[in-house]
């Protein structure tokens, strides 16, 4: 029993209150973008003709990577040899993705009218191009989160010993709350008219500010 006990603390030594701040770090600034989308996206796929019944098919994409996403996240991230450390490689990768999905989201307009301007397309065949774009960044950018989610829930777990794990969770769960409360308050500013150089409405700003947000360091 004691060898255990020494093999585990050899690995997961005891942690600092600022390293599991730090850790959990990343769950908070997680709930920036789902708060962002959860505020931003519904009104902005409604603007785009999306009918509330495609609305209801839209938003499956959560549901949807929670119940399928997440556990092929964590079996792969289990298996994972990377130096660089198993889970933190798939944190990297679901980070960039929300970025980049979360960017083209808000900006689907401009991306397909950009994309299919050479070529001789009807008014409606590029709304629905617009349409079925945002409806994919959607699932992109909810699958993207699950990712991170996972893999730095599951980071909590590889490296903070199991008498600290209570704490970790607790930690975690401010993070949450406090970036909730942050997110949804921000997204009640008049951004455009604070950053009119980043966008001209409200999904726009908050997307580029967002990919600026804190990153999990070790």
């Amino acid at each position: 029993m004691h060898s255990q006990v020494t093999h585990q603390h050899l690995y997961n030594p005891h942690r600092s209150t600022l390293y599991i701040v730090v850790l959990t770090l990343i769950l908070g600034a997680l709930q920036l973008a789902w708060s962002t989308e959860f505020s931003e996206a519904t009104p902005f796929l409604l603007s785009l003709g999306i009918s509330k019944r495609l609305l209801s098919l839209v938003w499956l994409a959560g549901p949807l990577s929670g119940t399928i996403g997440q556990p092929i996240v964590g079996m792969l991230s289990d298996r994972c040899m990377f130096s660089y450390g198993k889970r933190r490689v798939f944190i990297l990768i679901g980070c960039i993705a929300t970025v980049m999905s979360l960017i083209a989201l808000s900006h689907s307009v401009e991306i397909v009218e950009t994309l299919l301007l050479p070529f001789d397309v009807s008014k409606s065949k590029v709304n629905l191009g617009i349409i079925c774009f945002a409806c994919l960044g959607i699932y992109v950018l909810d699958f993207s989160i699950a990712i991170i989610q996972t893999s730095s829930r599951a980071l909590i777990v590889d490296v903070v010993p199991t008498e600290q794990q209570q704490i970790a969770n607790a930690w975690a769960a401010r993070m949450i709350g406090i970036f909730n409360l942050v997110g949804f308050a921000i997204g009640a500013l008049n951004l455009k008219k604070l950053f009119p150089m980043l966008g001209d409405n409200q999904f726009k700003v908050l997307s580029l500010l967002l990919k600026d947000r804190p990153k999990m360091r070790h």
